[in-house]
């Protein structure tokens, strides 16, 4: 073999060897950024809903305030002005995280009262009663006008099929039967100074007619005790 062929044979190898190092360094480099999506999600957008806690505790929001005579548990929130009674039979579930998204529409605070029998994850499958706090961010003038702007303008899943005037412990207020997506229910609709108070009555489970009487009556009850205070 030549001097000269050498010389070429060395720097063909050398020449190998830089572009199988560079291969092997691009592969690694790529497996260490694939292996790190929290790095990934530090450079870009997060995918997933931004939430926001409420910035105070949720028993500072809802506090008990004792029982009436009949045993119920009274709760009451000096924060949005307003008070809820329920059986023992029952339980309040607070959503200590609401999205920026419906922060943005107005939603300050939301609980539910659930039969503690049906307490699941899955709960909301059942029956059930909401109440939400709203801030009106929309300057409506009157519930009517949020039932037309928010209700019935709202996505498919929703429609009114009929409301009504309501007074509900000196609140005068609206009663609105809808139609959505998983069957009928029905809203109670207050407002007082800057808020509107949406209490939403679910049966959804008609399986057992029985319990679904006794519920309805209990749940009637438990709407009634709410009023507004202060």
């Amino acid at each position: 073999m030549s001097k000269k062929t050498l010389t070429i044979s060395i720097i063909s190898i050398i020449i190998l060897a830089l572009i199988g190092g560079g291969a092997v360094w691009y592969v690694k480099t790529q497996k260490q950024e694939f292996n790190n999506p929290a790095e990934e999600q530090e450079n870009n957008e997060p995918q997933a809903e931004v939430l926001e806690k409420n910035s105070e505790d949720n028993e500072s929001i809802l506090k008990k305030a004792g029982e009436d005579e009949n045993g119920w548990n009274i709760y009451r929130s000096e924060k949005y002005g307003f008070e809820v009674k329920h059986p023992n039979e029952f339980k309040i579930i607070t959503w200590p995280i609401i999205s920026k998204e419906r922060k943005a529409t107005g939603e300050e605070y939301s609980i539910d009262i659930v039969p503690i029998k049906s307490m699941s994850e899955n709960y909301t499958d059942d029956n059930f009663i909401s109440i939400d706090v709203m801030n009106n961010v929309w300057n409506f003038k009157s519930a009517d006008e949020y039932i037309v702007q928010r209700l019935s303008s709202q996505a498919s899943e929703f429609g009114v099929v009929k409301k009504e005037n309501y007074i509900l412990n000196n609140i005068s207020g609206k009663k609105i039967m809808m139609d959505g997506m998983y069957g009928p229910y029905t809203l109670f609709l207050f407002q007082k100074d800057n808020y509107f108070y949406m209490l939403g009555l679910y049966s959804k489970d008609k399986k057992n007619i029985i319990e679904l009487k006794s519920f309805a009556k209990v749940a009637d009850e438990i709407i009634n005790s709410f009023k507004l205070i202060n």
